[in-house]
């Protein structure tokens, strides 16, 4: 005997994306700018299978899953302009950093097991 199952799977994905960015003159000669940018993705994944394992029994078993994975980058920049008019000279400069977290995926499995019964519908038989 064949195990027996019907497999539905949907799978769902979001992405999302903020920016800011400041900007100050303190005068002619000197700027200052802040940068902040977050990217986030997601996939939300459910699962439902029926079905029999002859092995098992004479049971249908039933097994929903549902699971969530996240990821994030973090990206924060500090840039400065100076110009020194008397010895002419440009000073730029930038510090950045970036960190992407990642969420462990969180898994939600239930597995059933159910009895099977056969009844007589008008001589056909029919699985409850």
């Amino acid at each position: 005997m064949q195990q027996r199952y019907t497999d539905e799977r949907t799978n769902e994905t979001h992405r999302w994306n903020t920016l800011l960015n400041l900007s100050y003159k303190l005068n002619e000669f000197n700027k200052v700018s802040l940068m902040g940018m977050t990217i986030t993705s997601g996939t939300n994944s459910a699962r439902f299978q029926e079905g029999f394992n002859p092995r098992d029994g004479d049971e249908i078993q039933q097994q929903r899953s549902h699971r969530y994975q996240s990821r994030t980058l973090n990206t924060f920049q500090m840039r400065g302009e100076h110009y020194m008019p008397d010895n002419e000279l440009t000073i730029d400069w930038i510090a950045s950093r970036s960190e992407g977290p990642h969420e462990h995926p969180r898994l939600a499995r239930l597995v059933q097991q159910l009895h099977r019964q056969h009844r007589s519908l008008g001589g056909r038989s029919r699985l409850l």
